[in-house]
């Protein structure tokens, strides 16, 4: 059994704001030597998924079971644009994708906690859609620990549900520095019945999240968007999940941050069942309570998901 708990899929460029294509654009092409042009010509060419199948496919060919779909609001990001959608639109888009594939995709509401109507639709997403989880993106101007979206943060506890919080670096103007470790540590300590999940353990400064995790138990860390990592540099991989584990155990899990680029799932996948053995060539022990617990355990308690992951 493996389940993701973050993923991505995008009906059209309109979802989210363009000024956010327009950078991923420009990583894209600085990383791969192309241009801009060529990105749109190759990477973009077979990139948008109307109805969810693309990301159906890459799961099938990956082994993924289940995967929680994200809708994400970044449209308050400095005022630099909306998306073509109101969020509640936009979350109502997404629960239209993941019915067309019952027992394979679910929804994880996406809002930025500052507008008018966030908690009521959070509350729709979750009771009436039925939303596993609630993605907040801090990074679009907001910090994380500010008492003024608290109600917020209230709401998702009432609906027994987590939250999915970026951390770390992202793109253009989105700062990492509203959902730092710091903050995230008064988060959790202030609303300690919030299950927090840190999406990406921070990249780079994953440490810090971990020596955080340690002390404030309703962290979660989870490997969203490591897929390079794990690929390029398995040893430096697997060794920081072991930390991890060895630093927030039971709360430490695999996830993707799949953005739908084919042929990227499959690679990232297996690393996480291999674990075990890949770990083990380069002298990493990992417990088979910890192989059966990292591709889906640990996210399948976090949702409220009863079947039980295969060893």
């Amino acid at each position: 059994m493996i389940l993701d708990l973050h993923t991505h899929c995008f009906p059209e460029p309109g979802v989210v704001p363009g000024w956010f294509w327009d950078g991923m654009k420009q990583t894209i092409a600085a990383s791969s030597g192309q241009t801009i042009e060529q990105v749109e010509q190759t990477v973009f060419a077979d990139f948008w998924d109307p109805n969810g199948d693309g990301l159906v496919r890459e799961m099938d060919e990956a082994g993924v079971d289940q995967a929680v779909v994200l809708c994400l609001d970044w449209g308050l990001a400095g005022l630099r644009g909306e998306a073509d959608y109101p969020a509640a639109k936009l979350n109502e888009m997404y629960h239209d994708i993941v019915v067309k594939h019952p027992g394979r995709l679910m929804l994880g509401c996406g809002m930025d906690p500052r507008r008018p109507d966030a908690i009521e639709i959070v509350r729709r997403g979750v009771r009436e859609h039925g939303a596993k989880l609630v993605k907040a993106y801090p990074p679009a101007g907001w910090y994380a620990n500010d008492k003024a979206i608290y109600p917020f943060y209230q709401a998702i506890i009432e609906l027994d549900v987590p939250v999915l919080i970026h951390t770390g670096p992202s793109l253009g103007h989105l700062l990492s520095k509203y959902s730092a470790p710091q903050v995230m540590e008064e988060l959790a300590a202030d609303l300690p019945e919030l299950r927090i999940i840190c999406a990406h353990t921070g990249f780079g400064l994953w440490r810090d999240y971990a020596a955080i995790a340690q002390f404030k138990r309703n962290l979660y860390l989870e490997t969203g968007a490591w897929s390079r990592e794990a690929s390029a540099h398995p040893q430096s991989f697997y060794a920081t999940v072991r930390e991890m584990m060895d630093r927030a155990p039971g709360r430490v899990f695999f996830a993707s941050d799949h953005w739908g680029f084919r042929g990227t799932l499959a690679p990232f996948v297996q690393a996480a069942v291999d674990m075990k053995a890949r770990a083990a060539a380069y002298g990493i022990e990992f417990t088979d309570e910890e192989i059966a617990s990292f591709p889906s355990g640990v996210a399948a308690g976090l949702i409220g998901l009863t079947h039980q992951p295969s060893s």
